[in-house]
């Protein structure tokens, strides 16, 4: 049976208290927290990813699950959802974003905004299994300023099967200082 968890509504705030140190990994299940339509947007009212005693997210609507690379993963993603995540970036310089995703078939489209900004602009590679995953670059050489920014993974479309796709990190390694 779906729960439906409660969250206040008040302003976005880094998953644990502090923001995700880049260059490094921005793990997908570990979005902002502060409710819905401040943190994340999610078309339904229940976490469809939910399975029984997880160790994954389950105090939103946000569609977590087990079986991610290294934990947990987002999953059930729609057309129109997206999901906040404060970052520190480390040094000003160009980087290189690998994207670890996984789809039964080719994906749907999804998008990475830096301060509202869009960055990349990728489709989900098929890995021909939902659990296992596709270690993609999907950006070279994207210019970071140091400082804290706001990153949002926008999900744009299904994919030719009718899915989007699921997702585990987005690892940021500096290219060029």
């Amino acid at each position: 049976e779906p729960k439906n968890p409660t969250e206040p509504v008040n302003s976005s705030n880094a998953f644990g208290g502090q923001a995700v140190s880049l260059p490094g990994k921005v793990e997908a299940e570990n979005f902002d927290v502060g409710g819905p339509n401040v943190s994340y947007s999610d078309n339904d009212n229940w976490n469809r990813g939910l399975e029984h005693n997880t160790p994954c997210r389950t105090e939103s609507h946000i569609d977590t699950g087990q079986h991610g690379i290294d934990g947990c993963k987002i999953n059930w993603n729609q057309p129109g959802e997206w999901l906040n995540y404060t970052i520190e970036v480390a040094a000003t310089g160009t980087y290189n974003i690998v994207a670890a995703t996984s789809a039964f078939n080719r994906g749907g489209n999804y998008v990475i905004e830096i301060d509202g900004q869009v960055i990349t602009n990728s489709q989900v590679p098929a890995s021909w299994n939902w659990d296992t995953f596709s270690q993609t670059t999907i950006a070279d050489s994207v210019y970071l300023e140091k400082g804290v920014h706001v990153m949002t993974l926008r999900i744009i479309s299904d994919g030719p099967e009718g899915y989007v796709g699921d997702f585990d990190y987005f690892k940021f390694e500096l290219n060029q200082p």
